[in-house]
């Protein structure tokens, strides 16, 4: 489902980048095909946006959602806090990023939304308050992985009274194709945008 874009929507919207770490990269522990390809454009994409802010995960040492040894169930060891691995790429332009909003510390608890520190979504990472602080209602998100992190953060944007855009060319999956995470989210009412479209409102 696509909106009128105008620049009256991108004057007034946020800029949503998730999760876009070294470790989701191809040099990482947890690399998303295709991961370092949205990089380029995603900072063609800030020249669009006044607001931009970002997602991290940060896990200690032993968190929670790392694979364990005996049942082999969990992902390799990722995003640690303080690593290389949890940090933005050099070839990110972060110039812009406002704020940046880290999900999963809690050793005991994973978590993929952006707003939300745990799968409970009992402990807030701050990014509604502070979007509803700066009075933003509609949301852009782009970033990884679009079959995790990415499609959890727009559902509870959409479910929180965001007007929330996936920019489309703007992910990657690690697992599920593209068409598939965007027919699931087609049970909300979540709209799509190719970067394109973003481009050409501001030629």
């Amino acid at each position: 489902m696509r909106d009128k874009l105008s620049n009256l929507v991108l004057q007034k919207a946020t800029l949503i980048l998730v999760d876009i770490q070294n470790d989701f990269l191809e040099s990482g522990t947890l690399p998303v095909p295709g991961g370092n390809q949205i990089i380029p454009l995603i900072n063609n994409i800030q020249t669009c946006f006044n607001n931009i802010v970002a997602t991290k995960d940060w896990h200690c040492e032993n968190h929670i959602s790392f694979t364990n040894s005996i049942n082999n169930k969990g992902w390799p060891r990722h995003c640690v806090q303080g690593t290389w691995g949890a940090e933005f790429p050099k070839d990110l332009n972060v110039k812009k990023i406002k704020a940046v909003f880290l999900k999963g510390q809690n050793k005991n608890y994973d978590s993929y939304s952006g707003f939300y520190n745990d799968f409970d979504k009992k402990e807030s990472t701050g990014l509604s308050y502070y979007l509803k602080s700066n009075s933003i209602n509609t949301v852009f998100i782009a970033g990884l992985a679009l079959d995790f992190c990415v499609k959890e953060t727009i559902i509870d944007a959409y479910k929180l009274g965001f007007q929330s855009y996936l920019i489309t060319d703007a992910t990657r999956s690690i697992s599920l194709s593209p068409d598939i995470v965007i027919q699931d989210l087609k049970r909300f009412d979540i709209l799509t945008c190719l970067s394109k479209n973003i481009f050409d409102i501001q030629a």
